[in-house]
């Protein structure tokens, strides 16, 4: 087995399909004539100067799945999270983080009782950004994270010929060592606009990423509860 983690694993360490908007008219950037090492310094420079995104997405390892549809910035954002036994809402800003969970979720996270689950089912509960059981969650919110555990390493990509497109946009497509790919924009700014895994390595699923500068990032909401001892 390849010791080097798997990428998408590496984004379900947090853990305790949308339409790109590229621009029909972007023209071609230079990345196609590069090699692969530096499209990929490129893409994640470019993703990471991005002032926002969405990454939305699926991923499968070990029996456990994660989906993702986040809104994510330098600064936090928010979205939903489903793990087994979990669905929720998520909104970070600053020291704070704000959940939102159904009372089965609730009862999963640990939330005490079935009675205290119930009351507070369906209502934003604020707890502190690095308050166990929560702050990996919290994490997955803010971009330059995710990003450094996407990409800790990234040896070994090969760039795959051909003509390439995704969701009817053109794209550049890398495959790492595990088979795992890469696909980059191959017009305007060089994003990374997907990130997949086959079922070869135990973990499988794709995230797409969006809206580049243009999702609209949630903003914690002006009623909620609070826990005690949290």
């Amino acid at each position: 087995m390849n010791r080097r983690t798997s990428r998408l694993l590496r984004a379900m360490a947090f853990l305790p399909a949308v339409p790109l908007l590229l621009g029909a008219s972007a023209a071609v950037n230079s990345e196609q004539s590069k090699p692969a090492s530096q499209i990929v310094k490129d893409a994640v420079a470019a993703t990471r100067q991005a002032k926002d995104f969405l990454v939305a997405g699926t991923i499968n390892a070990g029996g456990t799945s994660m989906t993702l549809h986040l809104a994510m910035s330098a600064r936090g954002g928010g979205g939903s999270i489903g793990i087994p036994k979990v669905t929720m809402d998520i909104i970070t800003s600053g020291k704070y983080a704000y959940i939102k969970a159904d009372e089965a979720s609730w009862v999963a996270l640990g939330a005490g009782d079935k009675q205290t689950a119930k009351q507070i089912a369906g209502r934003w509960i604020r707890v502190a950004s690095t308050t166990s059981g929560f702050s990996n969650f919290v994490q997955l919110t803010y971009s330059d994270k995710f990003l450094q555990a996407l990409f800790t390493s990234m040896p070994g990509f090969t760039k795959q010929s051909g003509a390439h497109q995704l969701n009817g946009h053109p794209v550049i497509v890398l495959v790492d060592a595990q088979h795992e790919s890469m696909d980059v924009a191959a017009t305007g700014n060089p994003y990374i606009v997907r990130v997949a895994s086959p079922a070869k390595g135990g973990t499988t699923g794709a995230l797409d990423f969006s809206q580049f500068g243009t999702v609209k990032v949630p903003q914690p909401p002006a009623n909620y509860l609070t826990l005690p001892g949290v």
